[in-house]
């Protein structure tokens, strides 16, 4: 009899693992499935918005739409998105540049870049 009481007891406490373990396997699964449809919401936003992205220097005439929906952009679209990329990394080089300097100038100007002078230790005299 009391064997068979430890083993309803072990029983009941296997059983009771079980079912916490088969709740958190499908909580994890939920929160897989949530996770993995996020990131494609995500990456299908992303690609919706570069597909449709229009360099600023296209201008409206340039967009055609057609009846069907079907948005044509000029060939060199892609020559200007590069031109357009090309000249953002050139204002922001030309920013960071700018920012150096003012930090030069405010640490004390040429001052700053000029090496101290060392001192020659004096030999004294006996």
């Amino acid at each position: 009899k009391h064997l068979e009481i430890k083993d309803k007891r072990a029983a009941s406490k296997l059983q009771a693992m079980e079912t916490e373990l088969a709740d958190e396997e499908a909580e994890m699964e939920e929160e897989v499935k949530k996770d993995l449809q996020q990131k494609q919401e995500a990456l299908l936003r992303a690609l919706d918005s570069d597909r449709f992205a229009v360099p600023s220097n296209v201008g409206d005439g340039d967009v055609k739409i057609s009846e069907s929906g079907v948005v044509s952009l000029p060939r060199d679209l892609e020559a200007a998105a590069a031109r357009d990329e090309a000249a953002k990394e050139r204002k922001d080089k030309a920013k960071k540049e700018k920012e150096k300097k003012k930090k030069r100038k405010s640490s004390g100007g040429s001052e700053a870049n000029t090496p101290s002078k060392k001192k020659t230790p004096k030999k004294s005299k006996k």
